[in-house]
């Protein structure tokens, strides 16, 4: 019970901070400095936003704490909407990258598209749940030839500047820190 709480409380704290991106997204506001003001709060700290949520425990335990209830208990609903939010973030990547390639008058549809980092989280070699995975399938879905890169995943350990120089467009899903 504590580990899965523990990890749909994490969950939902990067659900927030994801939301507040795409919130800010659409009304031309800044979430890197939004996120830094309301941090100088004391008591807050507003995760980083990114591009999804990986890995063995996360994407899973908010699930399992919740099919514990029996059609007779309370349904919730702050745990599943976390979940759905930080699952749409890779697809929400991939139509950036769509728009980006519009907006420089291209279109997915034969762009080369490197993306950069397929681990889920930075300077490591673990891939489960990896939410480049969905960002690439919807990419190729649509046309595009995508070509990963991370040092740290074995299959993808590319010459950098081969896989960017090409590239059409550059996604960064993971940076070593």
């Amino acid at each position: 019970m504590v580990k899965t709480t523990e990890n749909a409380y994490r969950d939902v704290e990067i659900a927030f901070a994801n939301e507040l991106a795409m919130i800010c997204e659409a009304v031309g506001a800044d979430v890197w400095r939004v996120r830094e003001l309301v941090n100088k709060s004391p008591s807050r700290n507003i995760h980083l936003p990114g591009a999804g949520v990986g890995g063995h425990c996360i994407p899973k335990d908010p699930w399992l704490l919740v099919s514990a209830m029996s059609d007779d208990d309370f349904e919730p609903h702050l745990i599943p909407a976390a979940r759905h939010v930080n699952d749409a973030m890779p697809l929400h990547m991939a139509d950036l990258v769509a728009e980006a390639l519009r907006e420089a008058g291209g279109e997915v549809r034969g762009a080369q598209v490197a993306v950069l980092g397929y681990a889920y989280l930075e300077n490591s070699d673990d891939t489960r749940n990896s939410p480049s995975q969905p960002l690439i399938d919807r990419l190729q879905e649509w046309g595009a030839q995508v070509i990963v890169h991370d040092p740290c995943v074995r299959e993808y350990q590319l010459d950098f500047g081969k896989v960017v120089c090409n590239a059409d467009a550059v996604v960064i899903m993971v940076s070593p820190r």
